[in-house]
């Protein structure tokens, strides 16, 4: 099923709270898509207890062009939340969840709570 939108895991560097610096895409390939109902998709996504330099990722969507534009959410336990854009001049725009800020050392990161890590 060929989607006008690709999801991927990726990388987003904060500079702070509200200011990101770049956007790193980790999945070589797209995470596969299984079309629902119309406007409704489901996406296995791999969870990894640790990838290489204690990376933390997310999932990201990005529209593969500009037509039938719609603002993406994902489903929660609680109901719906639209997803953040986000973009950089290498990987163009994309839309994340954005949840809690949190500060583990040198790393600062949005929280994903769709997107749950093992380890």
């Amino acid at each position: 099923m060929s989607e006008d939108f690709e999801l991927k895991l990726i990388n987003i560097h904060w500079n702070s709270k509200n200011q990101f610096a770049y956007i790193t895409e980790i999945s070589q390939n797209s995470i596969r898509i299984t079309g629902q109902k119309e406007k409704h998709f489901i996406a296995e996504i791999p969870s990894y207890p640790r990838l290489e330099n204690k990376i933390v990722c997310q999932f990201g969507l990005r529209y593969k062009s500009n037509l039938n534009f719609v603002i993406p959410r994902v489903k929660l336990e609680e109901g719906t939340k639209d997803l953040f854009p986000i973009s950089d001049t290498k990987h163009g725009k994309w839309w994340i969840e954005k949840g809690s800020w949190i500060k583990r050392g040198k790393y600062k990161y949005h929280d994903a709570p769709s997107c749950r890590h093992a380890g």
